[in-house]
């Protein structure tokens, strides 16, 4: 029988072709706009007519009819592997493919504009294909744990907007010179606020395809060392080539740049003792990784991960069987280590922005000098936006104050007196900030309680899972543990959920990661 026979013979396929149709029909439909009568009658012309005269076509499930239409859609997603299979298609081909594929989505994440978007599409087609056409097994309690993470945070807003939309906002109005704020409620959020979000589903049939995929651990643990190369070499471009002052490449930000350069400079530290056992040839590569990844940081003048540099030190240094299991230097070899960074640390963006941040910050604190969010080097604008969603937490803790609201229920904090503005524009006095510059606050702020323990959900999950994963040497689960632990402390200072590329490197690294450990640990007999 031919592939396309195959495919055609499956129940699966068409299980999931309704699924989709099912997702589709629930959010068709620009807001306010009802739809239903268009799809019973089958007025196809319509249809068309609101897709294409639209901008917003699409909208969340803000009905009873709808958030069942979607329900039972998602419902259809989850049976999918259970269908049993009579004609299995032959997917021998696909694991070169597929490891091509991400090695050129790391290679190019953060030194082109587009390509890695569209390699991520590519790395997804396979792993869908793989989901509906293939007995993916039998999943254990930590790899059911670890996918639910990941469909708990793409559900999020769908709940948030069907189940509590109640909540309360602010909208400003502006006349005869003065500005006042009233109380609306209600939160539905627009389609586009949950882009990111989609993300968390596409990651689970890449994980998926991962745990069943045939690779060999040095190769990808060689292309770490590639990517972090990669990285540094491209932050040195930037930095002379292209006169970027402080490093953000082809990034939104410099923190999602400094993030990513500051995790791989770990990884590659953690490499060290693989190369010398396993790939004693290139036993200096993950050295001159480490190195360069620390340098491309340095040059983005992120702050955030200097947390993170903290605790690396101190963990090596005062735990000598974790030292040397990792990094087999003598005493006195990670003490040159560690003046080594010192002087690459002295001589960075980041030190040079800390040292400037502190007499900014203290004539705030005890002079009462404005302070913005255009002004150099201080990190009080921050603060202040931190403490009006505090406050914004304190007030809406339930519900949140909504996806889209959080512009509005800044200004509002601003108006009240509760903080100082972000800008001295009495038309713009947020900055047109839609997030909290903190993961933690931001989903509280706009997801309430919910949408706080979704996430720490998520967090303790995988930390679980890759935990449960690092038996037998298992370096890539120590991978994806240091990448949850990483980013969990990036959370502290950056909102992923509101950076595409930091939410897409995120969530395809740990799902990439999750599924080779936990192919690795079955090979091991574990």
């Amino acid at each position: 029988m031919s592939p396309y026979i195959s495919v055609l013979a499956h129940k699966r396929f068409y299980l999931f072709i309704l699924s989709i149709i099912l997702f589709t029909a629930s959010m068709f439909g620009p807001p306010g706009v009802k739809v239903a009568h268009l799809f019973t009658t089958f007025d196809f012309q319509s249809i068309f007519n609101i897709l294409f005269q639209h901008e917003e076509a699409f909208r969340l499930p803000d009905t009873t009819l709808r958030v069942v239409v979607f329900s039972i859609g998602f419902l259809l997603l989850l049976v999918i592997p259970r269908i049993k299979i009579k004609n299995n298609i032959d997917f021998k081909n696909i694991n070169n493919f597929v490891l091509l594929l991400f090695f050129i989505f790391y290679a190019t994440l953060l030194n082109t504009d587009n390509v890695y978007n569209y390699i991520a599409i590519l790395i997804l087609l396979p792993s869908i294909f793989y989901y509906v056409f293939k007995d993916i097994g039998t999943l254990s309690i930590a790899e059911k744990l670890f996918i639910s993470s990941f469909a708990i945070l793409f559900l999020l807003p769908f709940i948030h907007n069907s189940l509590i939309s109640s909540g309360s906002y602010y909208v400003t109005k502006i006349g005869s010179g003065d500005l006042t704020t009233k109380l609306v409620h209600g939160n539905e959020a627009s389609f586009a606020e949950i882009d990111n979000y989609l993300r968390f589903l596409f990651a689970i049939p890449i994980f998926l395809l991962f745990r069943k995929i045939n690779y060999k651990t040095s190769s990808i643990i060689f292309s770490v060392s590639v990517f972090s190369i990669i990285i540094g070499i491209s932050s040195l471009y930037f930095h002379y080539a292209a006169v970027d002052f402080r490093v953000t490449g082809y990034s939104s930000t410099t923190a999602i740049f400094g993030n990513i350069s500051i995790l791989f400079s770990i990884l590659s530290i953690f490499s060290i003792k693989y190369f010398k056992d396993e790939i004693s040839e290139y036993k200096y590569l993950p050295m001159l990784a480490a190195i360069l990844t620390f340098i491309a940081w340095g040059l983005t003048g992120t702050r955030g991960p200097i947390i993170i540099v903290l605790l690396i030190i101190i963990f090596f240094l005062f735990n000598k069987n974790i030292r040397n299991k990792y990094i087999p230097l003598s005493f006195k070899g990670f003490l040159i280590l560690f003046i080594v960074t010192l002087a690459l640390f002295s001589q960075s963006k980041v030190f040079e922005r800390v040292k400037l941040s502190y007499p900014s910050t203290y004539n705030y604190i005890y002079e009462d000098s404005g302070h913005y969010w255009n002004h150099k080097d201080s990190i009080v604008p921050r603060i202040n936006i931190w403490k009006g969603t505090i406050n914004m937490i304190q007030d809406n803790m339930l519900s949140g104050v909504g996806l889209n609201n959080y512009n509005n229920a800044l200004n509002h904090q601003i108006l009240n007196g509760n903080i100082d503005p972000i800008r001295r524009n009495k038309n713009n006095l947020t900055a047109g900030l839609n997030h909290a510059h903190s993961q933690y606050l931001d989903i509280f702020a706009k997801t309430g309680i919910i949408g706080f323990l979704s996430l720490i959900y998520f967090i303790l999950m995988n930390i679980y899972f890759f935990s449960s994963k690092l038996t037998n040497n298992n370096i890539l689960a120590l991978f994806g543990l240091i990448t949850i632990l990483t980013y969990s402390i990036h959370m502290m200072y950056h909102t992923i959920l509101s950076h595409q590329q930091s939410i897409l490197f995120v969530s395809y690294s740990l799902a990439l990661l999750g599924g080779l450990s936990a192919k690795s640990k079955r090979k091991a007999g574990a």
